[in-house]
């Protein structure tokens, strides 16, 4: 009866929510139902001790403090005995089955849960609870033409058929069914089941309305987990799904170019379509939790943006939690601060008692507004923590009424910045800022340096106003006091919050191990660049840090430490490796109650680093920080031999070769990315002067081609500094247009124009909508096109099928994985004798060259015999190769990374770096590296 009753609440509270809202949680339209944990089954066995810390709070101990997790869903992805992926593969019966066998087994999953219900009731002293539990519905995929029987008729079902998928959901249904009555369990309740395909095509829609329909008249529910912006979002009542959750997907995105993090902005667009079209929110935790500190940081924001001066979806929305395996166990168990607090958070954020947390340097630092060059003022609002984010919390906006602003942030104390992010808002397009510039001063300076500027301000329409985020990325730069400039705005023009993450620096997230008398605290919060952590202490000095690097090169070490007002700061000194000398550091810096202690490193990859901090009395250190040396690599480009081949590729200057594509795609004359962001340098030889470019591209949407969303025009004299000059979003000229079949199929031209001005580089970046498609590149100078012939180079290179291709540039890209990682952002081969040249794009000092591979015989997966370095100036005649065949041992059995490095003596001027690698197996490098005799 309550099955019945739950249901025809639900259809009442369904139709009642087409107002603007979120499905609510513990309401009836979601099912009673407030934190729905996936449980992914094949993996893991899920016996009743796993279910622990996501049935009860746990303490340290693993001892049951409160109930947790009030719903669960099972469902699987792979582990197919076909091989095929429950999501949208050609499964067939027999794998159907499987899910079912493991679902119900005796002792796992289910049985598990219920197990574990009955204990955690007697350790809590309350028996009683049940917890709704849903099953997923495999994907009946149409391409599985021979399911099985399940009719009894002896004739194989073929999904193909639409009358032959409803079959096989109606015996799925009916099958798990008949199983849950004879499991029978003491503690869980069946809502209904889940739509497994995170998607609803138009060809799927008759199946999924079939299923509601058979569901519905089993008496149960229909639930749904799109993925951000999936089609059939936008249908979802319609379809007869019962009440669906949708997905951020934040915590997979790629950063854009540059970025550590992703623009958190993404949980914003999500939970305003959550709200919009009465939906959930997913909650999703990073591939690379627990462990790494940015997903610490990734998997914050979404706890901070459930908040009710944010998105609201803590007190307002039902949620379901996505985790990799077990992530959220492991959480629990850990004993890095960091993530222990993620856990204990996670409760109170279902409890309703979650309270936001600073994840920004700008937080709290006092904040100076100047409008249209009038008087400063404070304008705490910027550094709140808050922003506008829907209709309805206008009171976060700030005018600015005039046609500039400063906005000038005094941090606390020194610290590195690489990233600072500006909320605006307008009321239209125009009102826009044209330009944001980030400059920021060292501690007892006065004097700003640019670090970086952009006129891309991608905004969507929330209410009547167009909000987004202009993100500024640049190197990491010691900084403790930083200034915004925001260029063309007019009186419509209003800001948000200043974001600034913690910079991305090699001892991020790395923890120390202390040495010395009396030690207190953690020495975890040292680097997690957050600057309210609490301090670590020793009783007195000296007090020692040894960290553990993995060959990290740095240009200096910073130490920010306690001291008590009149003393003398403390001093430090600096070890680089076990059995050498101390190195004096300095003071740079120093209030009367906190200093910064620096020292220079030595140009020289650095596994162990020993720091000591001495002085009268008590020892507090509040951060460790360290500035990366520069390499040259990061960001170049680069050409790989042998290259991998291209769904659509570059055969060869087809981008300045002056011919058009005609019929699309099809004719072979666009280059393609698919879900990229595609960047294009193009070297015109010389200084030219130049007034415009333009951009043939392909879109209307046929075949998922569509036009990207903007490009934006960058130049430079050198290759290395570089700045935006202009950008569009629309294709002022179309050249082609066709229908295929119902979809429109066009071709045209982006133009973007600028004042006239001299630059050798070229860059056009494009924003991508699932396919890019490029036809051909101009460069004007005197209304004539000077790019024709030029040579260029592609970031990332065209989409590829190939097993381990370079999906993203990932070589140059500053990111070195771990030998645990997957092998998703490395770049494999197993043929020939794999090269990476890499283009500088000016001659640099280069002193030494160093590539970060990966080995030890698992998987097949070997280091390399030798690697070979050669330098050129011109990219034709090449120096005498430098050759190392240094690599650690190898078990045969694990998976590890290292890094193959070079030295150049003396430093030697190159624009080319070409390095050779001989094989043993699988090849795997995921980073290559160069660095000037000064560390940059």
């Amino acid at each position: 009866m309550w099955l019945l009753l739950t249901f025809l609440l639900s259809c009442l509270a369904t139709t009642a929510s087409a107002a603007p809202g979120f499905c609510p949680p513990a309401s009836p339209q979601s099912g009673g139902m407030r934190d729905i944990m996936l449980i992914y089954e094949g993996g893991k066995a899920w016996k009743p001790e796993e279910f622990r810390p996501y049935v009860a709070y746990v303490d340290e101990r693993g001892e049951p403090k409160d109930w947790f997790y009030d719903a669960f869903l099972f469902l699987m992805y792979g582990g197919a005995p076909s091989g095929a992926t429950y999501i949208d593969g050609a499964t067939n019966r027999a794998d159907w089955e499987h899910f079912l066998n493991v679902t119900f087994a005796r002792d796992r999953c289910l049985d598990a849960l219920d197990q574990e219900i009955e204990a955690v009731g007697r350790r809590l002293g309350q028996g009683g609870r049940v917890c709704p539990v849903i099953l997923m519905i495999p994907y009946p995929s149409s391409r599985s033409n021979a399911f099985g029987d399940v009719d009894g008729d002896g004739v194989s079902e073929d999904l193909s058929r639409p009358e032959d998928r409803v079959k096989a959901v109606r015996w799925f249904l009916d099958e798990a069914l008949a199983r849950w009555k004879a499991l029978s369990p003491k503690h869980l309740k069946l809502w209904g089941f889940y739509w497994m395909n995170e998607g609803i095509a138009r060809s799927d829609e008759a199946i999924v309305k079939a299923t509601a329909d058979l569901v519905h008249a089993r008496g149960y529910g229909l639930h749904w987990i799109p993925w951000f912006r999936a089609p059939g979002l936008e249908k979802w009542r319609e379809l007869g799904i019962d009440f669906a959750i949708v997905q951020p997907n934040y915590a997979f995105m790629q950063p854009e170019r540059g970025f550590a993090l992703a623009d958190q902005n993404r949980l914003t667009l999500n939970a305003n379509d959550a709200w919009r079209l009465g939906l959930g929110v997913e909650m999703e935790t990073p591939f690379a939790l627990p462990g790494d500190p940015g997903a610490r940081w990734l998997f914050r924001q979404y706890l901070n943006h459930g908040d009710d001066a944010l998105e609201g979806y803590q007190h307002g929305a039902v949620r379901a939690y996505y985790q990799g395996g077990d992530v959220i166990a492991r959480l629990a168990a850990s004993t890095h601060p960091g993530e222990r607090q993620l856990y204990d958070d996670l409760y109170r954020f279902h409890k309703g008692t979650y309270t936001r947390r600073p994840t920004s340097l700008a937080e709290g630092a006092r904040c100076l507004l100047q409008v249209a060059g009038g008087t400063p003022t404070p304008e705490p609002r910027l550094v709140d923590g808050t922003w506008y984010t829907r209709a309805g919390r206008e009171d976060a906006l700030i005018p600015v009424k005039g046609s500039s602003a400063t906005i000038t942030l005094e941090l606390p104390a020194p610290t590195l910045v690489d990233d600072v992010r500006l909320h605006v808002a307008a009321k239209e397009l125009a009102g826009l800022p044209s330009a944001v510039r980030v400059y920021t001063a060292d501690a007892g300076s006065d004097v700003f340096v640019l670090r970086g500027e952009t006129i891309a301000v991608p905004a969507e329409r929330s209410g009547e106003w167009l909000a987004g985020v202009a993100s500024v990325h640049f190197f990491p730069a010691p900084a403790q006091r930083v200034r915004i400039e925001v260029a063309g705005a007019t009186d419509s023009l209003f800001l948000g919050e200043v974001v600034m993450p913690p910079a991305a620096h090699p001892l991020w997230g790395v923890i120390a191990r202390a040495v010395g008398e009396s030690v207190e605290g953690s020495a975890a919060w040292l680097t997690e660049g957050l600057q309210d952590g609490t301090p670590l202490r020793w009783s007195k000095g000296p007090a020692r840090l040894l960290f553990d690097c993995q060959e990290m090169v740095g240009a200096q070490v910073r130490v920010r430490a306690r001291k008590a007002p009149g003393r003398p700061a403390p001093s430090l000194r600096v070890r680089t490796t076990p059995e050498g000398g101390w190195e004096q550091g300095k003071v740079v810096w120093q209030d009367a109650g906190c200093a910064l202690l620096a020292a220079r490193l030595p140009l020289a990859p650095v596994q162990h680093l020993a720091l000591e901090v001495d002085g009268a009395g008590e020892i507090a250190l509040e951060e460790v920080q360290v500035l990366p040396a520069r390499s040259w690599a990061q960001h170049c480009p680069y050409t790989l031999s042998p290259s991998f081949e291209a769904k659509y590729p570059d055969s060869g200057g087809e981008l300045t070769d002056g011919k058009l594509c005609e019929q699309g795609f099809g004719d072979g004359r666009t280059v393609g990315w698919f879900s990229k962001n595609p960047s294009v340098v193009l070297d015109l030889g010389e200084l030219r002067e130049i007034e415009g470019v333009g951009a043939h591209v392909e879109g209307g949407g046929y075949a998922a081609v569509n036009f990207p969303s903007r490009l934006v025009v960058l130049l430079s004299a050198d290759g290395e500094t570089w700045r935006p000059v202009g950008s569009t979003e629309t294709v002022a000229e179309k050249t082609a247009e066709r229908m295929v079949g119902a979809e429109i199929d066009a071709l045209g031209w982006m133009r973007v124009g600028f004042p006239r001005q001299r630059a050798r580089f070229v860059r056009f970046d494009f924003t991508g909508r699932v396919w890019v498609m490029l036809s051909e590149l101009t460069v004007f100078s005197g209304g004539a096109n000077i790019a024709r012939g030029c040579a260029y180079h592609l970031s990332p290179t065209p989409t590829s099928e190939t097993r381990y291709a370079d999906g993203d540039a990932y070589l140059t890209d500053g990111i070195c994985g771990s030998a645990s990682g997957g092998w998703r952002t490395k770049v494999g081969w197993l043929k020939g004798e794999p090269q990476v040249t890499l283009d500088l794009l000016k001659p640099r000092p280069v002193a030494l060259v160093r590539a970060h591979v990966f080995g030890g015989g698992g998987a097949g997966v070997y280091f390399p015999e030798e690697m070979r370095v050669e330098l050129s100036a011109d990219g034709t005649t090449w120096s005498t190769p430098l050759v190392t065949t240094e690599r650690p041992e190898e078990t045969g059995q694990k998976t590890a990374a290292a890094f193959m490095t070079v030295r150049v003596a003396p430093a030697t001027d190159a624009r080319f770096i070409r390095l050779t690698f001989k094989r043993r197996g699988w090849l795997m490098v995921d980073e290559i590296e160069c660095y000037g005799p000064d560390g940059g």
